[in-house]
């Protein structure tokens, strides 16, 4: 699936002040045995450039993904410990339903309150994606925007996830479930 960007809506550069605090939001959920990090949506890399500063990645490999460079996080099959970035906004479920093939062990993402819908937010946790932390910024004044955002980081370790419906299942049983009804 090749997705254009809709450049009026999703290219938000995300400055660096913005870019450190999430990281260093993110680096107390990243194990010492975490060995990989994505950006999906690296834009003019802030994310990447911050990421052997801010988590002391030196030996560690770190990964970016640009569509205006020719790599397509959706064409992305690799997976990672980490996904961490500002994914564009108008493709919000698609984008975290990838992310959830893509990483191993968390997810961090800068996302509108409005686009943390009951639906969404089922739909991670369905696939055993529990939000483990939620933060609160202020908008960048270059974003020109008046909606909240908040960095949102989901972690899968979990044996067994609850459900939406107070069900207790086990996370595999569940995956399966799900995607034998998608097929």
């Amino acid at each position: 699936m090749n997705i254009e960007p809709q450049t009026d809506d999703d290219e938000y550069a995300t400055p660096s002040w913005l870019v450190a605090e999430c990281l260093d939001k993110l680096k107390i959920h990243i194990k010492p045995n975490y060995e990989s990090i994505l950006d999906p949506c690296a834009g003019t890399g802030a994310w990447f450039k911050e990421f052997n500063k801010r988590l002391e990645w030196e030996t560690k490999l770190t990964h970016y993904c640009e569509i205006l460079e020719g790599t397509d996080f959706y064409n992305n099959t690799d997976v990672y410990d980490v996904v961490v970035g500002n994914p564009p906004f108008s493709q919000i479920t698609k984008w975290l339903e990838h992310s959830m093939n893509s990483s191993l062990h968390l997810i961090g993402y800068i996302l509108p309150a409005h686009s943390l819908s009951h639906n969404r937010l089922s739909l991670m946790e369905d696939f055993g994606w529990s939000m483990i932390a939620m933060h609160s910024f202020p908008n960048p004044k270059e974003w020109k925007i008046g909606f909240a955002h908040f960095f949102v980081i989901w972690e899968y370790n979990n044996p067994y996830i609850v459900t939406s419906n107070n069900e207790v299942i086990q996370k595999n049983n569940k995956i399966q479930t799900r995607l034998a009804e998608w097929i």
